[in-house]
């Protein structure tokens, strides 16, 4: 498929990464110089730089009728906007809109974007599911089943306690938020991880097992 990712940084790298294994074509379009750089630098892509709230800016990125676009930029409303446009004047049926207020999710697929989808509003899906492995609270299959969304209790003796982020050496996972005495932390590569913490994460199904022993060790597979 053909696939157009709008904005993101970690989170679009994460995607990119995902789906070239998938042998999907992608076009990236991000209005950040240094972001467009250090993907022309990993990846062999077609990157626009550009502000993709503007037509003038996804017409030159050639999306019309690509099979789906991903927006991913830290404001909701833009995101919505990009992919009412790429529904609407680029021919493009579906499009996934990521989001920050849980609130826009059922108001912005009422609106017709095809999936809106707030880290959030996952979790507060996922509480209910079933205990896989030790450490893992819950975990929830999106995207088709192509992408786990899990939830890790951090103890005293998981081996990422006391890490910060940066030093967890993994290419399969991404730490969405970070649970605190009841508060969402945003993580950065900075952010140490403490006893008692909740780890949201996001990683492929079949890395589950893999990315369980990274964060609380082997004895909790």
């Amino acid at each position: 498929m053909r696939i157009i990712i709008v904005g993101g940084e970690e989170k679009a790298d994460f995607l990119i990464g995902s789906l070239l294994k998938q042998k999907h074509k992608l076009t990236i379009i991000n209005k950040d110089e240094n972001v467009c750089k250090f993907f022309a630098q990993k990846y062999q892509l077609d990157i626009f730089k550009g502000d993709a709230n503007k037509y003038e800016v996804l017409e030159g990125a050639n999306v019309t009728n690509a099979d789906i676009l991903v927006a991913l930029t830290p404001v909701d409303a833009e995101n919505f906007t990009i992919c009412k446009m790429a529904k609407e004047l680029f021919g493009i049926e579906k499009t996934v809109a990521s989001v920050k207020n849980p609130k826009n999710v059922e108001i912005y697929e009422s609106l017709g974007v095809t999936k809106a989808i707030s880290a959030t509003y996952e979790v507060s899906n996922i509480l209910a599911k079933a205990t896989l492995i030790d450490n893992l609270e819950s975990s929830l299959d999106i995207a088709e089943g192509k992408v786990t969304l899990s939830e890790f209790s951090i103890t005293k003796d998981s081996v990422v306690c006391n890490k910060a982020l940066a030093d967890i050496d993994s290419d399969d996972l991404v730490v969405c938020a970070i649970i605190r005495n009841g508060e969402v932390v945003i993580p950065k590569g900075k952010t140490v991880i403490l006893e008692d913490d909740t780890l949201i994460v996001l990683c492929p199904p079949k890395s589950l097992v893999k990315i369980s022993s990274l964060i609380v060790g082997d004895d909790n597979e």
